[in-house]
This record gives C-alpha cells, structure tokens and sequence, in this order.
C-alpha cells in the first residue's frame, strides 16, 4: 500500500484537498458503518453487499470510457455526504473505501489516474491516524 501512494504522489495523481477536507467525513461513516454492520443480521448484509456491488459495477462500466469534460462542483455539503456514504458502505461491506471513493471522485471529475491515486492516499492516511 505505501509503495502505492508513493508511486502516485510521484506521479502526481493525488489531490491533497481532497485528503484534507474529506478524510474525516469517511472516518465517521466508517463507524457508522461497523456499528451497522454489527448489528445486522447476515441475510440484510447479503442483500445490502449485492445491491453495492451491483449498483457500482454498472456505474464504473457504464462510465469506464467516457471523458469527463467537466467537473461537477465538490463542496462541503458534496463531501459530506460522498464520505459519510463510502465510509459507510465500505465499512458495513468489509471492504476497502477504494471500491467507492474512485467512483465518487469520477463522478465529480477527477481523471481516473487521479482518483486511484487520491482514493490510495486516503487509505493511507486514515491507517495511520
């Protein structure tokens, strides 16, 4: 993981204000996520992994060649809820935020390199902290 952030840092493929100003919004939802996650019953957590993962993965492919002409605006409000929401269902899946913060950073504009990036730095930062 550290060689990743290195390489994308080197590259230039993270957005600092991202880490910034999004980090901590993700952390909260992350444990939402684990106090929803362990309250649930199996069959609900079943139902809820297909529906995420069914939802992004016709997102990313439906998305995947499209150039992005113009970035959608990722205020305060935008962040919020884009991290309180992959924290969450990062979280309650037992998966990596990767898998939901690459495509939200899509949705708002970020090239792809620099959403893979962002989102490994990201991963980064919230193990160290």
């Amino acid at each position: 993981a550290l060689s990743s952030v290195l390489t994308h840092k080197k590259n230039n493929y993270v957005d600092l204000n991202i880490i910034k100003t999004y980090i901590i919004f993700v952390i909260i939802g992350v444990l939402a996520g684990t106090i929803f996650a362990a309250l649930m019953q199996t069959k609900v957590l079943v139902l809820f992994f297909s529906l995420v993962v069914y939802f992004l993965g016709t997102y990313l492919l439906l998305s995947s060649n499209k150039t992005i002409n113009s970035k959608k605006e990722f205020n305060l409000l935008s962040r919020i809820i884009a991290g309180l929401s992959s924290g969450f269902i990062s979280a309650s899946m037992g998966i990596g935020g990767a898998i939901m913060n690459v495509p939200v950073l899509r949705y708002f504009g970020y090239p792809i390199k620099k959403a893979i990036g962002s989102a490994a730095n990201l991963k980064s930062h919230r193990n160290v902290k």
